[in-house]
C-alpha cells in the first residue's frame, strides 16, 4: 500500500491494463471494417465438396462440408490498413452486446463517437457536455475491457 492508502501495483500490471483498454479502443474503432472483413471471408471461404483432408474426420455429404465451414469460427481476418484481428467474431460480438446493454442515448453517442467523429462533434449531436462524451467513453471501455476478459479475448494482469 501507499501513503495514500491505495495498492501500488507494479509496471506490469498497469501495461497488461493499459494494452487491454488499447485493444478495446482499436477494435470500437474498427469495428465496421471488421464486420466487413468477416463477411468477405465468409463469401471467400471455398466450400468443397467431397472428403475433406488431413486428420480430420472424413465428411462425403457436401451439405454438411458446407455446413460446417459456415459454422466454424474465424480464427483471424486481416483489415484493410494491414492489422489483423484474431477472434474477430467474438470481438463483434461482444461490441454489439454493449451497444445493446448500454443505455440507448449513451450507446448512440459511442457509436458516433467511434465512427471517428470528436468528442466535441459527439457532445454537440447529442446535446450533451463534452466531459460526459468522456465520461461515457471511460464506462464503455471499462466495460468492453470486461467483457473481453470473459470472453479471454484480452488479460488485465501477467500470468503467474
Amino acid at each position: 500500500m501507499s501513503s495514500h492508502g491505495r495498492a501500488v501495483y507494479g509496471s506490469r500490471f498497469t501495461a497488461k491494463r493499459a494494452l487491454a483498454y488499447n485493444m478495446v479502443e482499436r477494435m470500437l474503432r474498427n469495428y465496421d471494417d471488421i464486420a466487413d472483413a468477416v463477411r468477405e471471408a465468409r463469401a471467400g471461404r471455398k466450400r468443397t465438396s467431397g472428403i475433406s483432408g488431413g486428420n480430420r474426420a472424413q465428411i462425403s455429404d457436401p451439405t454438411a462440408q458446407t455446413a460446417i465451414t459456415n459454422i466454424t469460427p474465424l480464427s483471424c481476418v486481416e483489415l484493410p490498413n494491414g492489422y489483423k484481428v484474431f477472434q474477430p467474431e467474438k470481438w463483434l460480438s461482444i461490441i454489439a452486446r454493449a451497444y445493446r446493454e448500454f443505455p440507448q442515448t449513451e450507446a448512440r453517442a459511442m457509436r458516433h463517437f467511434y465512427t471517428g467523429k470528436t468528442a466535441v462533434w459527439t457532445a454537440v449531436m447529442y446535446s450533451i457536455d463534452e466531459s460526459t462524451v468522456y465520461r461515457i467513453r471511460a464506462d464503455f471501455r471499462q466495460y468492453l475491457v470486461e467483457l473481453a476478459c470473459q470472453y479471454g479475448l484480452v488479460k488485465v494482469a501477467p500470468a503467474e
